[in-house]
């Protein structure tokens, strides 16, 4: 399976020539230049340090031949299948369930496109799966601190994955296992503590500092405007735009700008929310449709020219958006589709034992409530789609072992 997920993952690859430049690359360059994280050997928390550490490390490898990159960025996300599998294979114990999970896995359009893209995403995943294992597999100390470290490598991957260090304490609490609990929540602080003081002694911030941008965007008076159709990044400039008018005392040179400039586009999208709170409630409610909806969110893409133009009376218009190709969204909406009928056909198998699973749904509810809340866009719901696959194995798999030709096949 594995071999089948890197192959349509590098023929993907090979056919599309997906861009590697990204603010991602650029971090990378200034830790070989430089040694720091950050651009242009200036320190900066805007962004986790994991995956620019694996894209530096892969082009000291290859150097600037930016397709041998891909391509070990697509091994590793196609070595997602190796703990899928036996996550699967652990809760369920079917080989045929662990098999269509992995089938499905390497199928996946979205999967198949994040593999090579210039984002975290696809190594956040790979690394969720792992942890989810290691999860579903603390049965001392020792296996506890391994499922701490690899869920705390994951927030230092995407620091959105916060939450599932709680929810995993509280399932282990739940189930009276509280030296695993007290284990697992410690090691992950543990690896995760270097970030945040890093955080504080570069910006004054404990959190990454590109937080307060996206939920901005996700929650401004321009916002319900975009979605679905428009990409909420368009949204950038004039947020950037807003804090240079209203706080001209901080220079782009100033040692907090970054710190400064989050905090202040936070406390403008709590402010929004708490003014319009009905308002904010239906469109969260539209966002978590958005992200499990068959049609790929948003539904135009932004191109080098594509621009939001805002006028006097707040009107907001897109120019040069690009449509997405059809075989894109046609592949995406079949997949999408058989997931979402697989997955709830799954659920309802293994009704009466949910509460094995329920890492997987620690998993989902973090990127479904945080990225509804933030900014909703098909591309960040990758690690979703782990519970939907593995339920849609289940259903498979029963559907499978009650046909006439299951002892053949």
């Amino acid at each position: 399976m594995f071999g089948a997920a890197l192959l349509l993952r590098a023929a993907y690859l090979l056919i599309y020539s997906p861009s590697l430049e990204s603010y991602y690359l650029g971090l990378s360059e200034s830790l070989l230049t430089a040694v720091v994280l950050g651009f242009g050997g200036e320190p900066s928390t805007d962004f986790e340090p994991v995956y620019p550490l694996f894209l530096a490390g892969a082009r000291l490898l290859f150097g600037d031949r930016h397709l041998l990159v891909q391509l070990l960025q697509e091994c590793v996300a196609a070595a997602d299948v190796v703990p899928l599998y036996f996550l699967t294979l652990r809760l369920t114990a079917s080989r045929s369930a662990a098999a269509w999970a992995g089938v499905l896995f390497a199928v996946h359009p979205l999967l198949v496109r994040q593999a090579s893209a210039a984002s975290d995403l696809a190594l956040t995943t790979t690394l969720l799966a792992a942890g989810a294992l290691a999860f579903v597999r603390i049965r001392d100390v020792r296996t506890a601190v391994l499922a701490g470290v690899m869920i705390g490598v994951t927030v230092l991957t995407r620091s959105m994955v916060v939450p599932v260090v709680a929810l995993g304490t509280a399932i282990l609490l739940i189930e009276r296992r509280r030296q695993h609990a007290a284990t697992f929540a410690l090691t992950a602080v543990v690896v995760i503590a270097p970030m945040v003081l890093r955080n504080v002694l570069v910006s004054g911030s404990l959190s990454v500092t590109r937080s307060g941008v996206n939920l901005y965007i996700g929650n401004s008076s321009h916002t319900a405007a975009l979605l679905p159709t428009y990409d909420l990044d368009l949204l950038e400039p004039e947020a950037y735009e807003l804090f240079v008018r209203e706080r001209p005392d901080v220079a782009p040179e100033h040692p907090r700008f970054a710190a400064e400039f989050d905090a202040f586009l936070t406390r403008r999208a709590f402010a929004h929310m708490a003014e319009h709170p009905l308002a904010t409630l239906r469109q969260k409610l539209l966002n978590v449709t958005y992200l499990l909806s068959p049609r790929i969110t948003p539904y135009e893409i932004s191109g080098p020219d594509t621009r939001v133009r805002i006028d006097g009376d707040g009107v907001v218009r897109v120019d040069s958006a690009l449509p997405r190709a059809r075989v894109e969204t046609v592949a995406y909406a079949v997949v999408t589709l058989v997931l979402l009928v697989g997955g709830a056909a799954g659920v309802y198998r293994r009704r009466r034992e949910l509460s094995r699973d329920a890492i997987l749904w620690a998993i989902f509810a973090t990127f479904a409530i945080v990225n509804a809340f933030y900014v909703p866009a098909t591309r960040y719901t990758a690690p979703m789609q782990l519970l939907l696959m593995f339920y849609s194995a289940v259903a498979i798999a029963r559907l499978h072992e009650g046909s006439p030709n299951a002892a053949v096949a």
